[in-house]
């Protein structure tokens, strides 16, 4: 197993873990307008999903052939990927939990 496929497999569960941890220890939320939350989520969901490709990509041309330069640039890309994947996590989290408070 190469370096890069070590790098994504941890990656991916640090991705897993901190979801996890952020679950158990986001405070409560106070009452939000649904709809802000709702944009707020499709917004981050866009940054997530173009974050991930960039990195996939930059991985991919690391793969065709090997360079510093890039290496770096993939760390950076996969940082900017996992913060605002967990920002999306914790937005889908309040948008869930708003929900939730309409109902009750």
């Amino acid at each position: 197993m190469n370096r890069l496929t070590q790098f994504v497999i941890l990656w991916s569960l640090a991705i897993s873990i901190g979801s996890a941890q952020e679950t158990a220890t986001i405070p409560d939320v106070e009452q939000h307008d649904i709809s802000s939350l709702g944009t707020k989520v499709t917004q981050l969901r866009t940054d997530s999903e173009t974050a991930n490709k960039q990195a996939h990509d930059l991985a991919e041309s690391l793969r065709q052939k090997p360079d510093a330069a890039k290496k770096s640039e993939l760390r950076t890309a996969v940082q900017q990927a996992f913060t605002l994947r967990q920002s999306l996590l914790r937005a889908e989290l309040q948008e869930l939990r708003a929900r939730l408070e309409k109902t009750c």
